[in-house]
């Protein structure tokens, strides 16, 4: 394992040492193609398996490494710990969990796409339009509109920039 993210990372080195247009020449004197070199750098750039504690723990195939960097950080050290993650995990099984997490990415994008673009439509509403005189009691009164602004404003305001 150590030796994988080893050579991702002399690869890096040697891919900024050579500098602009003389990568792939480079390359082609290695005994492995460009895409195996690319992957061996994303490989040593992932810090949850750049991290040598998890060495042992890790699977021995550059291939199945490769599809775990693509796994968020933190996500390694959990499934390690849930015995998820052992030496003897293929490449099928990570390439699952590979495609779960992109799914579901894709979910929460499109969930907030959509909060976006109805928060959109009501800031447009706002500013066009005033709330009806005599609202029935069965709608949202403008104390309890302002109030759901407020409390958007305060999640908001508490997320990572």
């Amino acid at each position: 394992m150590d030796s994988i993210v080893e050579t991702g990372r002399r690869l890096i080195e040697a891919k900024q040492r050579v500098g602009h247009g003389n990568w792939l020449p480079t390359v082609e004197m290695l005994p492995f193609s460009e895409a195996t070199a690319r992957k061996l750098m994303a490989i040593s750039t992932h810090p949850d398996l750049a991290n040598r504690s998890h060495g042992n723990d890790l699977p021995a195939s550059w291939s199945t490494l490769y599809v775990l960097a693509q796994l968020p950080p933190g996500e390694i050290p959990k499934r390690i710990e849930a015995g998820e993650i052992t030496p003897e995990l293929d490449r099928s099984t990570a390439q699952t969990w590979v495609s779960t997490y992109a799914a579901s990415r894709q979910e929460a994008l499109n969930a907030w796409s959509g909060a976006v673009d109805g928060l959109t439509r009501a800031l447009s509403y706002a500013k066009t339009y005033k709330p009806p005189i005599g609202i029935p009691e069965n709608y949202v009164s403008v104390a309890d509109f302002a109030e759901r602004a407020e409390s958007l404003l305060e999640i908001a305001q508490g997320w990572d920039a």
